[in-house]
């Protein structure tokens, strides 16, 4: 994935600096990235490995998506967890959109339809993590799935990389944050049986 100039993320323009004045900022603060929430901007050093530049990049977005639509309730130690593993799930979605698991740490979900269960809980998704499951209702728009696999990869991140420290309502919050980002850049779910992406 080529790194975007910009992003929306809630109501806020970010700008993506790469290379040039990034490089000349982030030398001068001896680091490789940085979120730089007062001026709605996510730099990142050109000199990095294009593998480490995304894993970067999605750990800034990450922390914007924190300072954004959680008013930077989240630790940054963990955050930086939480972009790796997000990173790891937009990875496989990028290589294949049709994704009927999805490897999260060392774990594999499988991703399944499943009414019976959900009505019964009365949800939209679900994340059975002793029968490593992620549980989407089979008649939402391809908006509402990807919005909920977004939403249960967050918890499966959370579960695995930060040992479940997020509460529901982070996780709902990050989850409407990355479907946010996920969206503009074009990385969308499509469940096995389905047809193209709308």
């Amino acid at each position: 994935m080529k790194l975007p100039e910009k992003l929306q993320i809630g109501g806020l323009d970010y700008a993506i600096e790469h290379g040039g004045v990034a490089d000349e900022s982030l030398m001068r603060d001896i680091t490789v990235a940085m979120h730089k929430s007062t001026d709605s901007v996510i730099q990142i050093a050109s000199w990095l490995s294009e593998q480490t530049q995304q894993t970067v990049f999605w750990q800034n977005v990450a922390y914007a998506i924190n300072y954004v639509y959680l008013d930077s309730v989240i630790d940054n130690d963990l955050l930086k967890s939480l972009g790796q593993g997000i990173y790891q799930i937009v990875e496989q979605v990028i290589a294949c959109p049709r994704l009927s698991r999805v490897q999260i740490g060392g774990v594999v979900y499988s991703i399944e339809k499943n009414d019976v269960e959900l009505a019964a809980e009365s949800r939209l998704g679900s994340t059975d993590h002793s029968k490593c499951r992620i549980l989407i209702m089979s008649w939402l728009s391809p908006q509402q799935r990807n919005q909920v696999f977004w939403h249960e990869g967050t918890h499966d991140v959370d579960h695995i990389y930060l040992g479940g420290k997020l509460k529901e309502s982070e996780v709902d919050s990050f989850g409407q944050g990355l479907y946010q980002v996920v969206r503009q850049l074009g990385i969308e779910l499509v469940l096995e049986d389905e047809g193209a992406a709308a």
